[in-house]
């Protein structure tokens, strides 16, 4: 089992960390993340990829049938046909990930979390930190 917290440093499939943690030998791997889709989809595509591999094709082939069509409604100029075609397209990748991929956000964890403190302690330095400042 590979966990891969923050896992939206996945982002790019050349990354040397994305490559070792693909090339990992498991029968199960979770990607953890607070941040799926800030910048694109195509993160949000190799995120996947690494917890299913060609589970939605290439990147080239995620971007013809998700990526572009779901940009091109979002966009500023977007006829009503992007937008139709952008929600639909939304709708069929949102199903199809459905089984494997769960969105929770910190409501979840409220009821069993104690309420968060914050303590500001101030410690002198010692010695050897005095003389390397």
């Amino acid at each position: 089992l590979v966990v891969c917290d923050e896992a939206h440093v996945l982002k790019n499939a050349n990354a040397g960390a994305t490559k070792v943690l693909k090339a990992m030998a498991t029968r199960r791997r979770i990607a953890l993340t607070g941040t799926p889709m800030q910048n694109s989809l195509l993160e949000y595509y190799a995120m996947v990829d690494f917890v299913r591999p060609d589970f939605l094709g290439t990147p080239a082939e995620f971007a013809n049938q998700y990526a572009n069509p779901i940009a091109q409604g979002r966009a500023r100029d977007a006829t009503k046909g992007d937008v139709r075609l952008g929600r639909r397209r939304a709708h069929v990748l949102h199903k199809k990930l459905a089984g494997f991929v769960h969105r929770r956000d910190a409501s979840l964890l409220q009821a069993s979390l104690p309420p968060k403190r914050e303590a500001v302690i101030h410690v002198r330095l010692g010695d050897l930190q005095r003389r390397m400042y």
